[in-house]
């Protein structure tokens, strides 16, 4: 309760303490304080601002990060948030397909509950199962995506960000006015296979100089109907049936609207204290069909799922001098989830859920001297979970605190974080959890372009309330997961007039102890009990291409090319020779992906594709569990017509699966054919 009383101080006595000034400043991924200035141009059309940086607060991030933004986000933002996360090079992406599927990610083979995810820098918690359904995230509103490996390994960060595998963050568009215009007004309108329909408004609004306000909301449904092909062969691979059918429930009718605040304070007036501010409000509800699989004839599936997520958040990042800076973030959170299935052949089922989550974080950037700065943070979470199950008793409870203590030493061309993490948790009916986990970081940039950097990190994955209280046999003794990350790479990034380039190279080694492993009792999917047993082992390397060319306002040229090997192999039961040694479920042993585009004036054309290999659905690597390897391919076409009038119109057209190819991503969960989708966005700004 301390740390919840420090940050309440800090969010509501020291906010209105700060003066506001008549300049601007934002603060960056980095940390790093920029002004930004108005261009007397076009409002409407694309500009890269001038940045101007204040000595005494260097980009801090060690380790590099993968990023989309700009054009690359703008033919993608049809797609959702885990779509454009696919080429990311070491993702692996779980879909059980349509529009409505459940989609998570997987990083190294690690899991999806051992990858965070951030939203405008304050992570996302689901107690309940410890993943995020990226589903529920669009790219309408999103003006970055960051995927870092290990962590961000900046100075100035919140505890949780050190308590991750991997994370992701999602940046959501900060309002731009341009020519002393105040609002800036986007609707966009989408229709598409399935019976798709997507509208969206976005209004942003300034209110003071130093002040504005954005409204987001976007409304989608689809019946989900697409037609697939399903076969199904002999363990000596002769085919015993062949049928083609649509799928079905898998239609979704779903809303999302967020909005909030921005602002600035303070400048070079005085010296003393510059940073930002922000308060964000987030709902989405939906009402969609949980497709099942499709298998021994059985085509349709009954359980369909509603949500209601919604949360209020504030953050606030600053500087009183040079040597000293914060960061402050509150978060209250609100999930209801009933999922339902009255099918006679099974366990029928209707079961609703509710969480409640708090989260505090201050952090807190001490400059000793030049060449080292420290770093303290504390978090603060406290989860609730009620549910309407009958054989549940018990209404869980967790507290979680994150202590973090960080070292940043900077010499002439080498950077090292060294930083230890506390992690107390009690949850209900369970012992108090300590852990220590230590992390290093260092680069050294032999000369301006290249960059050599390599990291070692320990995490502890908490069980999570479904692993703890809602299995068959529970286990009291049940202990975390512990991964241990190693990771060494090298960057080449070079600048020329009218061309760019970065190549990227890394190798790693992953290592899991007492991985959780759910195994199922009985013929019923609800009956399942959870224990300690698995270890696994996971090494590989990324390669990530990036090259660019523009000429002037008129021609550019982009493509960024990524390829991943991994072996991940089980190490559970070395009795057991079926699994031992064997690759482990949906890690294909190599990817690849390539995103160009070409563009001349109002004219950009977009080409994407992705190849992922043969994968088992789980760690018996035999025939019947393989999963054939996969090539897709989507292109778009975007006509930007620049400003007629007050109207700036913008078309899209796009084509995915071009070549029609029937896959699945998950086991016996069949993905959509061709499909086409046809996108009108009209913006004005006055």
């Amino acid at each position: 309760m301390t740390i919840l009383k420090i940050s309440l101080y800090f969010v509501f006595v020291c906010i209105p303490a700060c003066g506001f000034t008549s300049e601007v400043f934002f603060v960056d991924s980095s940390h790093t304080f920029t002004k930004y200035e108005a261009l007397d141009q076009d409002p409407d059309s694309l500009h890269t601002l001038p940045k101007v940086e204040i000595d005494g607060f260097p980009k801090q991030t060690i380790v590099p990060a993968q990023t989309l933004l700009g054009k690359a986000l703008q033919h993608l933002e049809n797609k959702s948030v885990s779509d454009a996360i696919r080429f990311f090079s070491g993702v692996q992406v779980k879909d059980y397909g349509g529009v409505g599927g459940v989609k998570t990610i997987d990083v190294r083979g690690m899991g999806s509950k051992h990858t965070s995810i951030f939203y405008d820098g304050v992570s996302i918690n689901n107690a309940q199962n410890g993943t995020v359904d990226l589903g529920k995230f669009s790219l309408e509103n999103i003006e970055m995506i960051s995927l870092y490996n290990g962590q961000k390994s900046e100075i100035l960060q919140s505890a949780r960000d050190y308590n991750s595998s991997s994370s992701i963050y999602l940046r959501t568009k900060t309002p731009i006015f341009s020519n002393n215009n105040k609002t800036n007004l986007s609707v966009k309108f989408r229709a598409g296979s399935f019976s798709l329909l997507n509208g969206s408004v976005l209004w942003e609004q300034k209110i003071f100089k130093d002040i504005s306000s954005s409204l987001n909301a976007e409304y989608i449904y689809s019946s989900g109907k697409y037609k697939f092909t399903k076969k199904r062969f002999s363990t000596s691979g002769i085919l015993q049936w062949d049928t083609t059918a649509y799928r079905q429930n898998s239609d979704i009718n779903a809303l999302r609207v967020e909005g909030g605040f921005n602002g600035a304070f303070g400048g070079s007036t005085n010296g003393n204290s510059f940073g930002k501010w922000q308060v964000k409000g987030y709902y989405y509800q939906s009402n969609r069909g949980v497709p099942g699989p499709v298998r021994n004839n059985v085509f349709n599936s009954s359980a369909r799922q509603w949500d209601r997520n919604g949360f209020i958040q504030t953050s606030l990042d600053g500087s009183v001098n040079n040597l000293y800076s914060y960061s402050v973030k509150v978060k209250y959170a609100n999930d209801f989830l009933r999922y339902a299935d009255y099918d006679p052949q099974t366990v029928q089922i209707d079961n609703s859920f509710w969480q409640q989550n708090i989260y505090t974080s201050l952090a807190n950037k001490f400059s000793a001297f030049k060449w080292w700065d420290i770093s303290f943070a504390t978090d603060f979470t406290a989860s609730f979970l009620k549910t309407n199950r009958r054989d549940m008793t018990i209404s869980p409870q967790r507290f979680e605190g994150l202590a973090a203590l960080s070292n940043h030493f900077y010499f002439n061309s080498a950077k090292i974080q060294a930083s230890v993490l506390n992690t107390t948790i009690k949850s209900s009916g369970q012992k108090i959890i300590n852990k220590f986990t230590p992390s290093i970081y260092i680069s050294y940039t032999p000369f301006k372009d290249l960059l050599f950097y390599a990291f070692n990190k320990t995490v502890y994955r908490m069980p999570s309330f479904d692993e703890l209280y809602y299995s068959d046999m529970q286990i009291p003794a049940l202990k975390p997961e512990k991964s241990i990350q190693t990771e060494i790479g090298v960057q080449y990034e070079k600048q020329w007039e009218y061309v760019f380039f970065k190549l990227k190279t890394e190798g790693y080694y992953n290592f899991i102890d007492n991985k959780i492993v759910l195994i199922p009792r009985g013929n019923s999917l609800y009956r399942w009990m959870v224990t300690n047993i698995g270890k696994v082992q996971m090494g590989g390397i990324d390669v990530a291409g990036d090259i660019s060319f523009k000429w002037e306002n008129s021609l550019y040229v982009s493509a960024l090319a990524t390829y991943s090997f991994e072996r991940a192999m089980d190490y559970s039961d070395p009795s057991n020779d079926r699994i031992y040694k064997k690759q482990i479920a949906y890690t294909p042993f190599n990817t690849f992906s390539v995103r160009s585009e070409i563009g001349y004036k109002w004219f950009s054309f977009s080409y994407q594709c992705m190849y992922v290999g043969e994968r088992y659905e789980n760690s018996e690597n035999i025939e019947s569990n393989r999963i054939d390897a996969l090539s897709l391919h989507d292109i778009s076409f975007l006509f930007d017509f620049g400003k007629i009038k007050l109207l700036h119109p913008v078309v899209m057209f796009e084509i995915n699966n071009i070549f029609n190819k029937q896959y699945e991503i998950v086991k016996n969960y069949p993905m959509s054919g061709i499909n086409f989708s046809l996108t009108l966005r009209l913006g004005i700004s006055i």
